[in-house]
């Protein structure tokens, strides 16, 4: 119990959390205001300044139900914790555990789950004990009126498969279960799902962040929206869309300057230089000198991939951390999966695959009584599905700071 209704710090002094033994209540003639928006740091440095206004007036709440972290240097450099800490300041209620989190990896999901004040919801990713990966739901009590959110992911593209130790619940059995929990606690319930698609009801009094028919539908449309839901009788009887437009709003100054800060965080630690000039080098060469550095490492055993792992090769001036961010097809975590040594023969006979293996290592002479660390990254997994692979799970580092580690090495020894 203790993520489901674990405090959050910076939470205004008049909005109380809902403890397990909370009551139900049926609050007359109220308005809560939901608001949406995507987390762009000039829309949520913005919509501050909105949301704060409305909470002064009443009960408010502000929900992220797209992705929290922006594609770019800023998250891939900071790994993270840029984006949680930008909506920690922006004072967010919830976001929606989407696939940018599991991309982090299990270890960095946690302590990036950790170092948020605001719940990340989701009932049906479960970890491999068949636990919630993060906040199952809240509940929030402000005045008469008890509203209770949880998320619900449907992975119609397969991405959880594509996390070790992660497991998906069916969308409509989750719903059932929490839904039940959550009546417990508040008069109002609902849900935050992510996608474009109509999503099922599944008992809920209204769902934020995608169309539904038959129940209260909050709708993202553009980077913010805002609704104002009239609750009688612990009944909501209408949901008043009330136009929002971040572009013609101040900014927080608070958050403001905590973005501000972030970006010279990241300016200052991408530019910081990982090699200095020691000639050109191509797509192709770079990927095998960043490769063959991993693997001697010990981290993997082998490496497969169809194409360079780097967009451009090296002009031969002096790089740094944002460029090979930048350099890098996929500057995130590599997928590390186990095979045998059948397996891997196969592989390596595979038309445009490159099989590259560790030191000392042969393909005719693997053990069949052991299994092999293979390294891909998430794209060609989507390009070559492998539904043998076992322990599939992500490395403990992203690709970039890999590449860093070997270029770093490689040139003080030229």
């Amino acid at each position: 119990m203790r993520r489901l209704i674990a405090t959050l710090p910076g939470v205004a002094a008049a909005v109380m959390l809902v403890g397990c033994t909370g009551r139900q209540t049926k609050p007359a003639g109220q308005t809560l205001t939901v608001f949406l928006s995507r987390a762009e740091p000039a829309t949520l440095c913005r919509m501050a300044s909105a949301v704060n206004a409305a909470r002064q007036a009443g009960p408010a709440l502000w929900i992220v139900p797209a992705g929290a972290f922006e594609p770019g240097p800023a998250t891939d450099l900071t790994d993270g914790e840029g984006a949680v800490r930008l909506l920690n300041a922006a004072g967010v209620d919830a976001v929606l555990l989407t696939p940018d989190w599991l991309d982090f990896g299990l270890t960095r999901l946690t302590q990036l789950v950790d170092m948020a004040r605001f719940y990340v919801l989701s009932a049906n990713v479960l970890d491999s004990t068949g636990r919630p990966l993060c906040h199952q739901f809240m509940v929030r009590r402000h005045e008469d009126i008890e509203v209770g959110l949880t998320g619900l992911w449907r992975d119609s593209l397969g991405r959880a498969q594509q996390a070790g130790g992660v497991r998906l619940a069916e969308p409509s059995f989750a719903a059932a279960r929490t839904e039940a929990l959550m009546r417990q606690r508040a008069g109002i319930v609902g849900a935050l799902v992510a996608g474009p698609d109509s999503a099922p009801v599944w008992g809920f009094d209204f769902l934020a962040g995608a169309p539904s028919s038959g129940t209260v539908g909050l709708a993202l449309a553009g980077g913010a929206a805002r609704y104002d839901l009239r609750i009688n009788d612990g009944v909501i009887v209408s949901a008043v869309p009330v136009r929002v437009e971040p572009e013609q709003m101040m900014p927080d100054s608070a958050v403001q300057a905590v973005s501000d800060s972030i970006d010279r965080t990241v300016e200052a630690f991408g530019g910081m230089t990982v090699t200095g000039q020691r000639g050109r080098m191509s797509a192709d060469e770079l990927t095998s000198s960043v490769v063959k550095g991993h693997l001697t490492s010990k981290q993997v055993d082998a490496w497969l991939y169809d194409s360079p792992l780097f967009r451009t090769g090296w002009d031969g001036a002096a790089i740094a951390r944002r460029d090979l961010v930048t350099l890098l097809v996929e500057p995130q975590r590599p997928l590390l999966f186990e095979l045998t040594e059948g397996e891997l023969k196969l592989l390596s006979r595979g038309r445009g695959l490159t099989l590259q293996l560790g030191p000392g290592m042969v393909a005719d002479r693997l053990s069949a009584t052991r299994r092999y660390r293979v390294a891909v990254t998430r794209g060609f997994l989507a390009r070559h599905p492998m539904p043998s692979a076992r322990s599939l799970a992500f490395s403990p580092q992203p690709l970039w700071t890999i590449a860093a580690d070997v270029l770093e090495s490689w040139s003080s020894r030229r």
